[in-house]
């Protein structure tokens, strides 16, 4: 009897390590919203601007369906980047209202601010300027509400370029 608990006792010990040797791997698998992000900033960065926004489109549709409201927020920044790099402000402008409204029902004052910034930056393009002002004021007031750094330093870098 005590043979038969030593092997399920080592059969189940031998799991456990085989699980947690395995956890981490797993939970390393990138998601397919994540590839599709991924390849987008890639193509982005070699200037096909086209594909990238094909690629950002699909990833905003995965986390959607995923459920996923933040990354689909990043994503149609991206996508709306994209947009702009290819002339189409109106099409950038819906993605950025699209991910401002999902950044407010996420909750994530971050995402927030950083779409404000990113709807900043299309206004100093576009116009009008009190758009452009009112987007990156309220944008910088949060990221110092939330102390965070890296967004002061990006939206006092686009004040002074205004």
């Amino acid at each position: 009897m005590r043979v038969k608990h030593s092997r399920f006792l080592l059969l189940g010990l031998l799991f456990c390590a085989v699980a947690d040797f395995w956890t981490p791997l797993i939970a390393a698998e990138v998601s397919p919203g994540d590839r599709q992000t991924k390849l987008g900033l890639e193509l982005f960065q070699r200037g096909d601007f086209e594909q990238s926004a094909l690629s950002w489109t699909e990833a905003a549709q995965l986390y959607e369906r995923g459920g996923e409201i933040r990354r689909q927020s990043e994503a149609l920044v991206y996508l709306s980047q994209a947009n702009q790099a290819l002339g189409r402000y109106k099409e950038a402008g819906k993605n950025l209202d699209a991910a401002l409204s999902l950044a407010e029902k996420a909750g994530d004052r971050t995402q927030v601010a950083s779409v404000l910034g990113a709807l900043g930056n299309l206004y100093i393009a576009t116009g009008p300027e009190d758009a452009a002002l009112k987007n990156l004021t309220e944008g910088l007031r949060i990221a110092k509400e939330l102390n965070n750094q890296d967004l002061r330093q990006r939206s006092s870098t686009i004040w002074e370029t205004c």
